[in-house]
């Protein structure tokens, strides 16, 4: 008779921290954590270990976080407390130090000591890059999000499989269930490990990028975050197509995901689709009305349709919004905002030679100037 699948309980001691003078030189701060992993029936032990694993490194993030907000590095740049862990979580390096392993009448379970590695170097670089690209801690955020969805999924599942009889196709499919989201942690460690060549809004290496994200996707086949870096690493390679082709799965699965319509919008802008492009940013000034590149983006794509008083009241808004920032450069798409006083220029040359329309029309929205 087969092992009736017990509840995985997982009990975990508290976190020690370790900063050796050797180590302290080299910039590292060490947190271990034991974890206590149970587990039976058809649940495997590098399932188990797995598990433990993302457990043990979910529990020493806390505490890893709250040294991260004390240090001097993060005094110039706030970070909030949810930006924080998502941060750090970017940087710790996990590893099992030690395992050992036991026997119960009901299974077995294996207690981890997990050691985790910041390097506060790399903590410091990471932060000056997130100081002028907000959307790298935008990535480090939904890798987080998608993380704290596995676990929880794997704590349920977990709960699950005590209370269904091991023969059943519901215990099967449970099991299946189990295995997969425990399959998928791996994705998040090998999308971070591609984000290590994120610099100034791409990937300094997209064809190495590409083989860690093809390798998370076999892993993990609905992560909309895989699937856009892999978008993003397809563009920089001159693969449009294959592009819009990602960044299209990853609006399909997420509808809301702005990130993945303006990228989208900006490989659209590169094969001269500007209908498409402006109704992608469009749809990401719906979902994100403060975007400023957004605004950027659509105006160049508007300019490119003829539709200049349209892509004025664009750049005007950006300017708005942001005021001290005078010229912008996102991907292939470049534009100086003295574009703005060029084009009023031209209006009123046309208007002292009897065609005011369209310095009527700008001066109405006060783009530029009244008489």
């Amino acid at each position: 008779m087969r092992w009736l699948c017990m509840v995985c309980m997982c009990c975990i001691w508290p976190m020690a921290i370790e900063v050796s003078a050797e180590e302290s030189q080299e910039q590292i701060i060490r947190f271990f954590q034991k974890v206590d992993q149970s587990f039976g029936g058809s649940q495997s032990p590098d399932d188990a270990r797995a598990a433990g694993i993302a457990k043990g490194k979910a529990e020493a993030l806390e505490g890893a976080g709250t040294y991260v907000e004390s240090m001097s590095v993060v005094e110039d740049f706030i970070l909030k407390k949810d930006e924080t862990l998502a941060l750090t979580a970017g940087i710790l390096q996990a590893e099992v130090v030690s395992q050992e392993n036991y026997a119960t009448e009901n299974g077995f379970g294996m207690v981890l000591g997990v050691r985790v590695d910041m390097d506060r170097s790399v903590l410091a670089t990471r932060i000056e890059q997130i100081s002028t690209d907000r959307v790298l801690l935008r990535k480090y955020e939904e890798l987080q999000d998608r993380e704290e969805a596995l676990l929880e999924r794997i704590k349920a599942l977990e709960a699950l499989t005590g209370s269904i009889d091991s023969d059943t196709a519901g215990s099967k499919q449970t099991t299946h269930s189990y295995r997969t989201a425990i399959q998928a942690l791996p994705a998040v460690e090998l999308n971070r490990k591609a984000l290590e060549s994120w610099q100034d809004g791409h990937f300094t290496e997209p064809r190495d990028v590409l083989v860690l994200l093809d390798q998370a996707l076999e892993l993990d086949p609905k992560n909309t975050t895989t699937i856009n870096n892999r978008g993003i690493a397809l563009y920089q390679l001159g693969q449009k197509e294959a592009a819009i082709e990602a960044f299209s799965q990853a609006v399909d699965l997420v509808p809301d995901y702005a990130d993945a319509y303006n990228n989208r919008g900006i490989a659209f802008m590169a094969l001269q689709n500007y209908r498409a492009a402006e109704n992608d940013f469009s749809r990401v000034l719906e979902l994100m009305p403060m975007r400023v590149e957004a605004y950027i983006n659509r105006g160049v794509a508007r300019k490119n349709l003829w539709h200049h008083h349209e892509a004025l009241e664009d750049y005007q808004r950006a300017l708005l919004i942001d005021p001290a920032r005078r010229q912008v450069e996102q991907n292939s798409a470049r534009l100086d905002y003295r574009e703005l006083e060029r084009i009023c220029d031209k209006a009123q040359t046309a208007c002292r030679l009897g065609l005011c329309r369209s310095l009527t029309y700008l001066r109405e929205r006060e783009l530029c100037g009244r008489e």
